[in-house]
């Protein structure tokens, strides 16, 4: 479907807009009209078909209704909607001029939603400068949509699959993070009771002091913010027992 010269576009390139179209028109094997009221007025799209069925094969030209209506003229008083070009519905002499003589009206692809549609009137151009029918043509584009929403359907369910497993690991890491402070703060109450009683027993308070210490060394490396009331509570029994038993024993 390509080279594909658009003239909106591409025409001021040339030296001249018309050198520019002709040029284009005499290397081209189809003219796709843009078919409205507002195109079916234009001097320059007449030219244009004019000089396509004056050198090229006018059965080559498609015509793609995008406004207006394509019989205005059987309906009184709404001549102006017409769509057609005057050039496309009538014939043409060879010096490019538009005889007064019509021809039947153009069959047309009509992109309006009263017509055809966008999607159907894009198929229907296509089925034309391909040379294949619109019924293939509507098949293979329906397996190409229906591929399209299979892959869609599956990186979906990948992506589901991906952020399933990332939830997953990230309640695991969260129940693993609770557990661990759990555990902590179950060794804090058992070293500021338990531990402490039978240490003192024993009169070994340097073994609670060090164990003291390495509490306090962990409960350094965490966020004060992000602690509880219940932990903030822990840490500070832990510092007021480090203290103390540090008062109580400058050998430690």
């Amino acid at each position: 479907m390509h080279p594909l010269f658009k003239d909106y576009e591409e025409e001021a390139a040339g030296a001249s807009i018309g050198h520019a179209v002709e040029e284009a028109l005499a290397n081209s094997e189809f003219l796709i009209v843009m078919c409205s009221p507002n195109l079916a007025k234009s001097h320059w799209v007449n030219r244009e078909i004019a000089w396509f069925k004056a050198h090229r094969d006018p059965a080559n030209i498609l015509a793609l209704i995008v406004g207006g209506e394509p019989d205005a003229s059987a309906l009184p008083g709404r001549e102006a909607d017409g769509c057609f070009p005057r050039a496309l519905t009538n014939l043409v002499n060879t010096a490019m001029e538009v005889m007064p003589e019509a021809l039947d009206a153009p069959l047309a692809a009509d992109a309006r939603d009263s017509g055809d549609g966008k999607r159907r009137a894009k198929l229907k151009i296509a089925a034309a400068l391909l040379g294949v029918g619109l019924d293939e043509l509507v098949r293979r584009d329906d397996r190409r949509r229906a591929r399209f929403r299979i892959a869609a359907t599956t990186a979906s369910l990948a992506i589901a699959a991906v952020m399933s497993v990332l939830a997953w690991s990230a309640t695991v890491a969260r129940n693993e993070a609770l557990f661990q402070r759990n555990e902590a703060q179950d060794l804090t109450e058992f070293m500021l009771t338990d531990l402490r009683g039978r240490l003192d027993e024993v009169g070994r308070l340097d073994i609670l002091e060090t164990v003291g210490s390495r509490l306090m060394t962990s409960y350094d490396r965490q966020d004060l913010a992000a602690l509880d009331a219940d932990a903030l509570g822990r840490r500070a029994r832990v510092v007021l027992a480090v203290v103390a038993l540090r008062q109580c024993n400058p050998a430690l």
